[in-house]
């Protein structure tokens, strides 16, 4: 399988994830620890993808915490991640 096309099931994936998180927004009562989990789900997804197109590779896993301040490092973005103490 081509890297564009995994990275674009994952990013598939984190709008499916995104969606159901949408979807499930209307129920009474709202279940936001679902919801929550499905946002950070798409989040780590959309991170995954971003980090495959920009590098060229496919990474095994990695936290969603690491793949940000690897991205940061990399590409200059204006945020840092600071370690919870």
């Amino acid at each position: 399988m081509r890297l564009e096309d995994i990275v674009g099931e994952w990013a598939d994936l984190g709008k499916q994830d995104l969606a159901t998180a949408r979807f499930l927004m209307t129920m009474r009562p709202i279940p936001f620890e679902i919801i929550g989990f499905l946002c950070q789900q798409a989040v780590e997804k959309y991170l995954k993808a971003l980090k495959m197109d920009r590098s060229r590779t496919r990474p095994i896993t990695s936290s969603s915490c690491s793949l940000v301040a690897r991205l940061t490092v990399r590409n200059s973005m204006p945020f840092r991640i600071s370690a919870a103490n």
